[in-house]
């Protein structure tokens, strides 16, 4: 019995031992592991189909986040994650007094409960010097709440008391430290402290770990607020791709376009917010998304005039990347981003460095005259009350 889904059978009026039940447990836990793993398995790369599974977080599951009230403080939410360790299959934890415990499944959970976790951010460098810290995690499997039962003595018959460790946990509760580069990380969840320099560069990931985020430190600074944290989680889901939808009304109102959400269907740990191009291109949004390390990003848009059109008129969208042509819609936080983020609804305080996905979602007006088309632009009467919905995939290859 070594492979997922086999199961330990007891005989009829067999005599259980300790083995057969640990070892009940264990493939109960490693078929549950494996069937996640290639459930939450992200495609190996554009042109190729195999599957490659990867470290990565559930919703909001150790996203960093400021203190409140502000301070030199760094918060680490609770929740759920997997680091996958295809090397690290132990069998016979805690041998000789446990039997059969294995822990054969290469998905390893990093589970963080109760209110996450803090770290002091260590003070600030004095200009010109900036600093990149890290938030860096691994797995650990640890045999703890140690209990007194009876215990057979092989050599007397008897029953005697003896200590025995009656659970193999993975909880990373209270497991921080924090340690300064270029030296490794040695605790659970550790802050690594980067080098002051101009500008700073974010220390190199410890092996065997994986990289949450990065803290932004400022010269002077005395506090972290939420635009110096970078999200640098991959985000579970089935496929390796997380799927929404969200839909917005733009409303001209007299050369003062005002935006209201109708929808947004999108998982915990991925942020949207929009804001209204600009008042000569009627019913035309920005939109943003961020969640994570985001690889590649599928659109779909589509408008939806509220006002009445002739019947010899459609509305059509165009949906483009503001980068140049030909370049993804992933962009990197920039000076500028930062400042359309933070103006956006909702206002989203975004650190530089940090992926976003902005999509330009242009309505316009095709009239057909019955000798052709005419694109009567952006400025048409008719775009002056707009729905834009917009459909999106986002990829963690």
């Amino acid at each position: 019995m070594d492979q997922p889904f086999d199961r330990a059978n007891i005989g009829y009026r067999e005599k259980l031992i300790s083995q057969d039940l640990n070892r009940q447990a264990s493939q109960v836990d490693r078929t549950l592991r494996y069937l996640i793993e290639h459930m939450l398995v992200g495609r190996s790369t554009n042109d190729v189909e195999g599957a490659v599974p990867r470290d990565a977080f559930l919703g909001t599951g150790f996203l960093l986040a400021p203190a409140s009230p502000a301070a030199m403080t760094v918060v680490v939410s609770p929740g759920l994650g997997f680091h996958y360790l295809p090397a690290d299959t132990p069998s016979d934890i805690g041998v000789p007094d446990l039997m059969m415990v294995d822990d054969l499944a290469a998905f390893k959970p990093l589970v963080l409960g109760g209110a996450g976790a803090s770290f002091a951010v260590p003070t600030a460098p004095t200009a010109p010097n900036t600093r990149i810290d890290i938030i860096e995690v691994r797995a650990n499997r640890a045999l703890v709440d140690s209990e007194t039962r009876r215990q057979i003595n092989d050599a007397t018959g008897a029953f005697d008391p003896h200590d025995f460790y009656k659970t193999l946990s993975w909880i990373l509760d209270g497991l921080t430290g924090t340690v300064s580069a270029p030296a490794d990380s040695t605790a659970a969840i550790s802050y690594k402290v980067g080098v002051a320099a101009n500008p700073g560069v974010a220390p190199s990931v410890s092996p065997g770990y994986v990289k949450i985020g990065e803290v932004l430190v400022s010269s002077g600074a005395t506090s972290i607020a939420a635009n110096k944290l970078v999200d640098r989680r991959r985000l579970l889901a089935h496929g390796g791709v997380v799927h929404g939808s969200a839909r917005a009304r733009v409303v001209h109102n007299a050369g003062s376009p005002t935006l209201t959400w109708t929808s947004v269907c999108a998982p915990p740990g991925v942020k949207i917010a929009a804001a209204p191009f600009s008042p000569a291109q009627r019913g035309a949004l920005k939109l943003y998304i961020l969640g994570g390390e985001i690889s590649h990003v599928g659109l779909h848009a589509h408008p939806i005039a509220t006002t009445a059109l002739v019947n010899t008129t459609s509305a059509l969208v165009g949906v483009t990347s503001p980068m140049a042509s030909g370049v993804s819609y992933i962009q990197t936080v920039d000076s500028t981003l930062q400042t359309a983020l933070a103006a956006a609804t909702p206002s989203i305080a975004a650190a530089i460095g940090q992926k976003v996905v902005v999509v330009l979602a242009e309505p316009r007006m095709i009239i057909d005259s019955g000798a052709g088309t005419t694109d009567v632009n952006v400025t048409d009467g008719s775009l002056e009350d707009v729905e834009i919905s917009i459909a999106f995939d986002l990829a963690y290859h």
